[in-house]
């Protein structure tokens, strides 16, 4: 059962442009995506003023990295579950995102895994990509 469209409010931060409108268009048929946004400050504010179910992060942002973010927003007591968006298949990496409770998708596997992980995370589950083999 799919969370009601109130509770699917999307922000997304990434700082490459073509990555952002990519997602966006792949998200907007089944989230209401209230912002998308280029950097790291710019998601802490669209967190804070338009208080979104989800936050879709990039991990590697100018001003403020998705790991910066996150903890801003988990400091504001903000609600807003995380969903970790990268091209970095680093154990640490996943490991730190999943100690702060929030999911984590590999950019390589955005089609097949991001709606996924949303969902999961809404109704309060971890989700994690796959990693490729080496």
């Amino acid at each position: 059962m799919s969370a009601p469209t109130s509770q699917r409010r999307i922000v997304v931060a990434d700082d490459h442009r073509q990555m952002l409108a990519e997602v966006v268009h792949l998200l907007q048929n089944e989230f209401d995506i209230v912002a998308a946004v280029g950097d790291g400050v710019s998601a802490v504010q669209s967190v804070a003023d338009l208080k979104p179910n989800v936050v879709v992060l990039d991990i590697e942002m100018p001003l403020l990295n998705g790991f910066e973010v996150a903890q801003q927003i988990n400091h504001m007591g903000r609600r807003t579950k995380i969903v970790f968006f990268s091209i970095h298949e680093d154990p640490d990496y996943i490991e730190h995102a999943k100690t702060m409770g929030a999911s984590y998708v590999l950019k390589s596997r955005m089609t097949s895994d991001l709606s996924l992980a949303i969902n999961e995370t809404l109704e309060g589950r971890i989700f994690v990509s796959e990693l490729q083999k080496p």
